[in-house]
């Protein structure tokens, strides 16, 4: 990893140091990257020693013109895979977290949404599976608790052989979630079949190589101990045969020039066209090669004559061919299926001539772990992704790197029944133990603006703070946009002690206005378009709403904390 000299254009605050303008660095070409793109700096002549390969040694050491002194970054660990994954400034500090700074240099703005499919598949529910012979309650690739071919986010165990989300402790030391399932492969399957159970309704959604294929609210799945299957189908598939090769003639005839295309007889269907390239005595077809491959339901065999030409020739026959099928529904497609929490997944199902591979999740990726209540878990989802969460993380470009830790009805001092509070110690592990390199926290309405809810958040923030040394924290005020002080004034106070945290405050400049509902307008504010009926929870639309401004804020609040 080459290391350059730069000079500071700008006077530039990082990880607690001040870099006045005209300070010179040594940087890493790669973290020097970001910083190059917003013209805080600008290289300079001459070059460093090679990125040093032992933890421990020195990286940059930056001269403090005001007082003399120097502010050495050191190698604190090595990765084998990616090189110097991450480095320390002095005793304490933070380091720099090359996966963020690599996808920030990457990232000019939040993502746009995804498109329609213009062909969508066909929906279907049955309780039994019908792409294979398989029984009913069975599935082809099975959910087995860790060993399934195809990523899935977040934990899984087994209750009863059926596969639940697991990504959150309960209060009994369970596992479980309300968080959205979300199963991501590739097949080649003209049908896929996604198999649940124990579930009265599900919120589904299915993307096709990054387009909608499908959004239901809710898929009715009735309350049973059988499987239900959900069938996407692509449509029946028929292959079909094409010429890809045409070699040396059997008969080559006579009367042809070079130029000459032959249609060919027999099959059924668009017939093969070859052009003559090359000919013998008396005009005989000693080379050519394919032009129109055709497309035949019903490919010619034994010996092909010619059944027209362009010019005068006659007598061609060829006896020796190379075919190619083609397929009306069957090719590799990259699936997701979002599903909503707490429903039981079993696996899915797909004819037993396709394959099922992995999918390919990207290592150089920064991890988001999302945390909040009912709103980030999936309540009255209508988005394309699934969830506000999961809106968020896409429109990122972290689609491929991210989990959700979300329960209903909790929040940072509030347990809801067994579904424990945020800064219960269990749960704040279970957040350290999804390793992220972001944290979002989108605040919660349930909990009680007070002293205590501050305290709660302040400590629980220093926990992941010292566990997750190179991590950085963002935290947003509460969904309905009212009761976020107590909120505002921990993530304020320990931002003051830590530049890895960061607080979007989104009460002083509201988004979410009005008192009314969809059901109640109240003539004033935009609660009137996106609160649902019940008066607590965002609608589908407000869902979407909020993530595209969350998505926006985080994205510019990460840009500023990373510098």
């Amino acid at each position: 990893m080459a290391v350059s000299r730069y000079v500071t254009l700008r006077a530039i605050k990082h990880s607690g140091n001040d870099f006045a303008a005209g300070t010179p660095v040594a940087l890493s070409d790669e973290y020097a990257a970001p910083l190059l793109a917003i013209g805080a700096i600008q290289a300079q002549a001459g070059a460093l020693p090679a990125m040093p390969t032992v933890p421990g040694d020195v990286v940059r050491e930056t001269v403090d013109t005001g007082s003399g002194g120097k502010a050495r970054t050191y190698v604190e660990a090595i990765s084998s895979d990616q090189g110097i994954e991450k480095v320390q400034l002095r005793a304490g500090e933070r380091g720099v977290n090359t996966r963020v700074l690599r996808w920030l240099s990457g990232m000019t703005g939040i993502l746009p949404l995804p498109k329609m499919m213009a062909a969508a598949p066909s929906v279907s529910i049955t309780t039994a599976p019908t792409v294979n012979g398989l029984a009913a309650g069975l599935c082809s690739h099975a959910w087995d608790g860790g060993g399934v071919v195809w990523g899935l986010e977040g934990l899984i165990e087994y209750a009863a052989g059926v596969g639940v989300a697991g990504a959150i402790t309960f209060g009994d030391n369970s596992k479980g979630s309300q968080s959205v399932i979300r199963a991501r492969f590739m097949t080649d399957a003209p049908a896929v079949e996604l198999a649940t159970a124990y579930s009265q309704f599900v919120d589904l959604n299915l993307l096709v190589n990054g387009e909608v294929g499908y959004v239901d609210t809710p898929a009715v799945l009735p309350t049973s101990a059988g499987t239900r299957y959900v069938k996407f189908d692509f449509g029946n598939d028929t292959q079909g045969f094409e010429l890809v090769q045409a070699l040396t003639p059997s008969a080559g005839g006579t009367g042809y020039v070079i130029g000459d295309e032959i249609t060919l007889a027999g099959g059924v269907g668009t017939k093969a066209v070859v052009t003559v390239t090359g000919v013998g005595g008396g005009g005989a077809v000693s080379n050519c090669y394919v032009k129109t491959r055709g497309a035949y339901s019903t490919r010619p065999t034994g010996t092909i004559t010619q059944d027209s030409t362009t010019g005068a020739g006659t007598g061609f026959q060829i006896t020796s061919v190379q075919w190619g099928s083609t397929h009306t529904s069957r090719k590799m497609r990259k699936l997701e299926m979002y599903i909503k929490g707490g429903v039981r997944f079993r696996g899915i199902n797909v004819d037993t001539n396709s394959i099922v591979l992995p999918w390919d999740i990207p290592k150089h990726l920064p991890r988001l772990v999302v945390c909040g209540d009912s709103q980030s878990a999936g309540t009255y989802l209508k988005s394309a992704f699934g969830n506000m969460a999961t809106r968020i993380a896409h429109r990122l470009g972290l689609g491929d790197s991210y989990a959700i830790s979300a329960q209903g009805g909790t929040g940072w001092n509030t347990n809801n029944g067994n579904n424990l509070k945020w800064s219960d110690p269990r749960r704040i592990a279970d957040l350290i133990a999804l390793n992220g390199d972001i944290y979002l926290f989108v605040g919660s309405q349930n909990d009680t603006q007070n002293a205590a809810l501050q305290a709660a958040i302040e400590a629980s923030l220093e926990t992941i703070l010292t566990a997750k040394p190179d991590a950085l924290i963002v935290g947003i005020g509460n969904v309905l946009s009212s009761g976020s002080a107590f909120t505002k004034a921990a993530f304020d106070a320990v931002a003051s002690r830590s530049d890895r945290v960061a607080y979007i405050d989104n009460v002083t400049v509201p988004w979410i206005t009005g008192t009314g509902s969809i059901t109640a307008p109240a003539g004033a504010g935009n609660r009137d378009y996106y609160m649902s009926s019940d008066g607590q929870h965002l609608d589908g639309p407000g869902i979407d709403f909020f993530a595209d401004i969350g998505a926006e804020q985080v994205f510019q609040t990460i840009a500023q904390m990373a510098v």
